[in-house]
């Protein structure tokens, strides 16, 4: 979710944000389930978000959105900020599923069509940020009838104490908590 070079890497508007990445290893943590779920034939979405040159049909009201009002280039498609951040790919098999609208990655896009053919019934969600992305997430996969799991050390808020609250507090009520050694000994296990 959203681990890209102009939301929580070197090219962040969201230094809080970005530090929060680098303190918690987040990138390392989720470069790790991602090998894993490549090596075990799983398929991985990266679920961006990047804004057209043109702002056409965008609500720039949204609180989140404030450095798209006042930086042309801010999150533009192609460009160096919408890029995934280094250690994550994306790989050849990976999917792409990017968005210019709302704060969570299944409504206005093709993401759930996308994993329905593939017949995934379960998804693990990992990036940023437990504020709004992640939660969101978790929530309209729950309601889509997925089995959702979150991978613990591979998602992070600000302040890093508030997203520990929120895993905690909310997603636990909706979604499995699992470290990614957790899921990556899961993903190597000899399936029935």
């Amino acid at each position: 979710m959203e681990m890209q070079r102009g939301i929580c890497g070197d090219l962040a508007h969201i230094g809080s944000l970005r530090d929060a990445v680098e303190q918690r290893g987040i990138e390392a943590s989720t470069a790790k389930l991602l090998h894993s779920a490549r090596a075990a034939s799983i398929p991985v979405a990266h679920c961006t978000f990047s804004l057209p040159g043109d702002r056409t049909g965008l609500d720039l009201s949204l609180p989140l959105l404030r450095a798209a009002r006042k930086d042309p280039l801010y999150l533009l498609k192609d460009s160096a900020a919408s890029e995934l951040l280094g250690l994550l790919g994306p790989e050849e098999t990976d999917i792409i599923i990017d968005r210019s609208h709302g704060v969570s990655p299944f409504a206005g896009t093709d993401l759930h069509a996308t994993l329905d053919t593939l017949r995934v019934d379960s998804v693990v969600i990992a990036g940023v940020s437990l504020n709004v992305g992640v939660i969101g997430t978790a929530i309209e996969a729950v309601n889509l009838g997925y089995h959702v799991t979150v991978a613990t050390d591979a998602v992070v808020g600000v302040p890093v104490g508030y997203g520990d609250d929120v895993l905690s507090n909310a997603i636990v009520a909706i979604a499995r908590l699992a470290s990614v050694d957790e899921l990556c000994a899961e993903f190597d296990s000899p399936k029935p």
